[in-house]
């Protein structure tokens, strides 16, 4: 997921390693569950609509999270309000689907 969004490995790891563990753990949209192809490809099912997806469902929203996160000069100390930056899209998006939008 890394490189999907913006994250290089080798320049941002010593600054941003939380980062990257705060994004792969964070919890799934609504709906919304990780699996694994035959070839161990992961990939990201919504039980709702029934669609398939190769890419995170927050993947743009993390995207543009670490680029704020990077033009702010963040770090560790950050690690709870970017979790909770995670914990209020996901509750914004659930809501959306409770709204039917």
């Amino acid at each position: 997921m890394g490189e999907t969004i913006g994250f290089d490995h080798k320049l941002d790891w010593p600054n941003y390693a939380w980062f990257m563990a705060v994004a792969l753990t964070a919890p799934l949209p609504q709906h919304w569950e990780r699996e694994s192809t035959p070839d161990g490809e992961v990939v990201y099912y919504n039980s709702e609509t029934d669609s398939v997806s190769f890419s995170h469902p927050l993947h743009l929203f993390l995207r543009n999270t670490f680029a704020r996160v990077v033009r702010s000069r963040m770090n560790a100390d950050h690690e709870k309000v970017v979790k909770n930056m995670i914990t209020d899209k996901l509750t914004q998006q659930s809501l959306l689907t409770a709204k039917g939008e």
